[in-house]
């Protein structure tokens, strides 16, 4: 710390004489010419990697449907330095936005599914009385339905339907609670070792187990077989993107990571290829349509097999 807080003061970063930026006034916030300068900066780091169709430009009048599809295609991550956005424009707003007059449908791909604890056989429901904890005392009309989607390499997530949230672990508890799958320790990642059921751990390798009162929480599995689940699903997210692709014009696919999945400061990668689910659903959509336009979101290259 000596020797970098001693580079600080050589630069005259605590000199308010000699340090610019630290009188910026709230006119410079979020100022049109900055904004102008971010746009043009973003466009400019799209990079083109192959059109040998001449599949792009779309030509409004050739297109009637678009099917808008993948992990990333309605969503927009923050990395650790992109501050705090004063809007979020996603990749389907954005094309709605363009194509207004267009029949425009999506999906995101992830299944949803339904889990049942193999032990009791009651299914995981959302207590939203207690902080919406995670809760196995369900029947099966009235369990939690969730968003399941696979980063690739042991990562999952769980979303509520009900909440909109994320499912995240607290020091005991899982709760529906989380905005975003972030963090230094992204406490929303899951893994499913899937055998004949399925063993959930938590972000740290710790078990997941039925403790009192039927509450889902983390730490050693004293009790055999109470950490065991049956994951069902109840839509398959893959089928249903591909049907929407078989309908449409054109299909535009939205594949790559989460700036805090898989790969981040002090976690490296396993792989450099795209998630195992994530080149599933480009050659699957590539099977039903032909104008298939994949677009790749990503903090970090890829070597893409998916052609």
């Amino acid at each position: 710390m000596r020797n970098a807080f001693r580079v600080r003061f050589w630069l005259g970063e605590f000199d308010k004489e000699r340090n610019p930026y630290t009188n910026i006034p709230e006119s410079k916030l979020l100022a049109k010419e900055h904004q102008e300068l971010s746009y043009k900066a973003a466009q400019e780091q799209v990079v083109l990697l192959k059109n040998e169709a001449e599949t792009l430009p779309l030509q409004s009048s050739n297109v009637h449907k678009v099917a808008v599809l993948g992990p990333l295609c309605n969503d927009v991550h923050a990395d650790w330095y992109s501050g705090t956005p004063s809007y979020r424009i996603t990749p389907l707003d954005g094309i709605r936005s363009k194509i207004e007059e267009k029949e425009v449908v999506s999906h995101e791909g992830y299944h949803l599914v339904k889990i049942r604890s193999k032990q009791t056989g009651h299914y995981i429901g959302i207590d939203s009385d207690d902080e919406y904890k995670l809760v196995a005392d369900k029947n099966i009309n009235d369990a939690e339905v969730f968003q399941f989607t696979d980063w690739g390499w042991g990562s999952q997530t769980l979303k509520s339907t009900t909440t909109g949230k994320f499912v995240t672990t607290g020091d005991t508890y899982l709760t529906a609670t989380a905005e975003e799958a972030r963090g230094w320790f992204v406490k929303e990642l899951f893994t499913l070792t899937k055998k004949e059921t399925t063993k959930l751990n938590a972000w740290d390798g710790q078990s997941i187990w039925i403790g009192e009162n039927g509450r889902l929480q983390i730490g050693d599995n004293k009790i055999e077989h109470s950490d065991l689940f049956e994951i069902e699903t109840v839509e398959n997210g893959l089928e249903e993107a591909v049907k929407l692709a078989s309908h449409a014009d054109t299909a535009i696919v939205f594949v790559g990571n989460s700036p805090f999945i898989n790969g981040k400061e002090t976690i490296d990668r396993k792989d450099i290829i795209l998630p195992p689910d994530q080149e599933h659903l480009v050659r699957a959509v590539k099977e039903v349509n032909k104008n298939v336009i994949v677009v790749i979101v990503s903090s970090y290259p890829y070597a893409v097999n998916c052609r």
